[in-house]
């Protein structure tokens, strides 16, 4: 696969990342696992003067993605090809992200599954080491165990402040594939 959007993990230099890749300066926000949805898409022709990511591994996914980013003629969107888990915390320095999203990631509900879960809590404390002070990071899902589980986390990390409620979040502009869904 090479897509103009897509960038692979062994492309990336650390220190000259977003000169290279956006060829501008602005905040910066990430996507993990947009899957279908055109979320990022959206929020990106919305927030012109920021920088977008997703990371996203199923390259079915990254194919539709960027032939949207194409025929929409979006500028400020990148796709990130790999795991979230290894690309977290061995492409993006400190305080990178002024958002983070992770909405409806599969909840894999069966016990024997759960270890396939991206939201743990050593992943957590990656996405907390490179969202902005003031930051947010937007966590969606619809099965409520899940949900308990990453509350549960997110109680143990200190210095954050956690808002359970987002039917007012203002900036999520759709609801999602798997949200209408399920």
């Amino acid at each position: 696969m090479n897509i103009d959007f897509v960038v692979y993990p062994d492309q990336v230099k650390v220190d000259k990342f977003f000169n290279k890749i956006f060829k501008r300066k602005g905040d910066v926000e990430l996507e993990i696992g947009p899957g279908y949805d055109p979320f990022i898409l959206k929020r990106a022709k919305k927030f012109k003067n920021r920088n977008f990511f997703a990371i996203e591994i199923d390259p079915g996914r990254v194919r539709y993605l960027s032939n949207l980013i194409k025929m929409e003629k979006i500028d400020n969107v990148k796709l990130l090809y790999g795991d979230a888990k290894f690309l977290i915390p061995n492409v993006f320095l400190p305080d990178t992200f002024l958002n983070i999203f992770v909405l409806f990631p599969d909840p894999w509900p069966k016990k024997k599954h759960s270890k396939n879960r991206l939201l743990g809590y050593d992943f957590l404390l990656e996405l907390f080491y490179v969202i902005k002070v003031g930051g947010f990071l937007t966590i969606a899902t619809d099965h409520k165990g899940y949900a308990e589980i990453i509350s549960s986390f997110l109680e143990k990390i200190r210095e954050i402040e956690i808002f359970e409620n987002v039917e007012n979040y203002k900036d999520l502009p759709h609801t999602t594939k798997f949200e209408n869904i399920f």
